[in-house]
């Protein structure tokens, strides 16, 4: 029962959060859609069609981050247990999938307002033609739930370990994973051995793409990030005690 109610907390308590970004999300369409009309050689839409996937990463990261601290303070006061508490997180995860599926409708309003293709998730970055519209829901769940762990993990570790190095090394480290997956404009001036890591990671180089590739990576990326956040999390100190 605690569980669930740990659950229903997590849930509940983002919903003013995850209103307010979409409705933003929806402002944006409308702006944009406003000076395409007004100002139809001012707005460079090649360049936009993609932009909500990198907000609702963002996002994904923000609410990830910000899921820990008061969290844990809650469930610890009324009885919740540390095991209980990251269990709840696990359950949470799968809230991603409703973010693929409003980013991706979001996605397909803005490329309509501003006369754009469509801009699919996988064909953007690995140039896949013909891609199904539930597809890329599901991958770009995937990614988006890897965005959503390491803003956990991050929280749990900027609360363990406060040296300045490990912040450099966070931002680092999110630079990196905002990178785009595509690498295809610097295709030709890199040794074919650069694009391996891509390949065995995100499933696509050379122009081809192996999905099962990227659904294993991504799947052991959130285990692991996942098992760091639960590890670290037994020695971090709640309400000024330690709590195991």
């Amino acid at each position: 029962m605690k569980l669930k109610t740990a659950l229903e907390f997590r849930y509940k308590k983002n919903l003013k959060v995850i209103g307010v970004f979409y409705l933003a999300l929806a402002v944006i369409t409308l702006v944009a859609y406003i000076t395409k009309k007004l100002y139809p050689y001012s707005l460079d839409s090649t360049k936009i069609g993609d932009l909500f996937y990198y907000l609702t990463a963002i996002f994904s990261f923000f609410i990830g981050f910000l899921s820990f601290k008061d969290e844990q303070n809650f469930f610890v006061q009324n009885g919740v247990t540390r095991e209980q508490c990251h269990q709840s997180f696990f359950g949470y995860l799968p809230i991603t999938f409703g973010f693929a599926l409003a980013e991706r409708v979001f996605t397909y309003l803005l490329c309509l307002a501003v006369k754009l293709n469509y801009s699919h998730f996988l064909g953007a970055r690995f140039i896949i033609e013909n891609r199904a519209f539930n597809v890329d829901v599901i991958f770009e769940a995937l990614a988006l739930m890897c965005f959503l762990s390491f803003g956990y993990l991050i929280s749990i570790i900027i609360r363990r370990v406060k040296p300045a190095y490990i912040i450099v090394a966070i931002i680092a480290i999110v630079v990196a994973m905002f990178a785009d997956y595509s690498i295809s404009d610097v295709k030709g001036f890199l040794p074919i051995s650069a694009y391996v890591p891509k390949l065995i990671y995100f499933g696509s180089a050379y122009n081809e793409f192996v999905p099962l590739n990227f659904v294993i990576s991504h799947v052991l990326t959130i285990c692991i990030l996942l098992s760091l956040s639960h590890l670290l999390s037994l020695g971090v100190s709640v309400n000024g005690k330690e709590k195991h």
